[in-house]
């Protein structure tokens, strides 16, 4: 869980004909950011041996009190979209097999509030194994080796 406070604010100028002029200042919205996330390994990597570990994510943003503005005149400055309240899902899976891993993951948003669109991630690591870093595990036992 996470909470984002705007402790200082942005002044706001603006041009009155004979240069800037202070009109106020503007301060974002309190924000709250809780996530859920679960995974397991169904296979463990062992050896030459793939891992497989699935996942699934939610998370939740939400804005803790209304948005800010500035009137000057006829000008009004700020977010005029107000309160934020929104949902989404993630799920993806991790794959590994020695020294690479592939991770795929696609995310949704959840409810009628949408910040984004659905999108799909790919990510994949491979960390050479030079002479002085040779490729071990504890886990793994050669069947002809005691």
């Amino acid at each position: 869980m996470q909470v984002d406070v705007d402790t200082k604010g942005n002044d706001v100028e603006i041009n009155n004909g004979t240069g800037l002029a202070a009109a106020g200042r503007l301060t974002d919205s309190t924000f709250l950011s809780a996530n859920f996330a679960a995974g397991y390994w169904l296979k463990r990597p062992q050896c030459n041996c793939m891992g497989v570990a699935p996942g699934l994510e939610l998370h939740y943003n939400t804005s803790l009190n209304s948005a800010d503005s500035v009137s000057v005149n006829n000008l009004q400055v700020g977010n005029f979209h107000n309160n934020v309240d929104s949902l989404s899902l993630t799920v993806g899976s991790h794959f590994t097999l020695r020294n690479s891993r592939l991770s795929i993951g696609y995310i949704a948003p959840l409810g009628s509030e949408r910040q984004n669109n659905s999108g799909l991630r790919v990510m994949f690591d491979y960390h050479p194994v030079g002479r002085q870093q040779p490729i071990s595990n504890n886990l793994c036992r050669h069947p002809f080796r005691p």
